[in-house]
């Protein structure tokens, strides 16, 4: 999947008979480039690409989890920190 999806970004629209620029929220483009992303998955024997993984790809759901989840480890360890500081520091 990886290899074969992020060649959307670098193609020329004129190739593809198209003047409208890619819309992440816009479902036909997003089947548009799920059947286009499958052509060329096959022919160069890629599997596994799919609709979500697809629009996952394009709308970057993906990092923005991994962000996220870092974010809450972080905030998680700051309180598990404080948590036992005030334990210690209890009489």
């Amino acid at each position: 999947m990886a290899a074969a999806l992020p060649w959307y970004t670098l193609f020329d629209g004129s190739r593809f008979n198209i003047d409208t620029k890619l819309d992440s929220d816009n479902l036909e483009h997003i089947q548009w480039l799920l059947k286009t992303t499958s052509a060329r998955g096959k022919e160069f024997d890629i599997t596994g690409i799919t609709y979500s993984l697809t629009q996952g790809d394009v709308k970057n759901i993906i990092p923005a989890i991994t962000s996220t989840n870092a974010i809450i480890a972080g905030l998680l360890q700051i309180f598990l920190a404080n948590r036992q500081l005030l334990v210690a520091m209890r009489p």
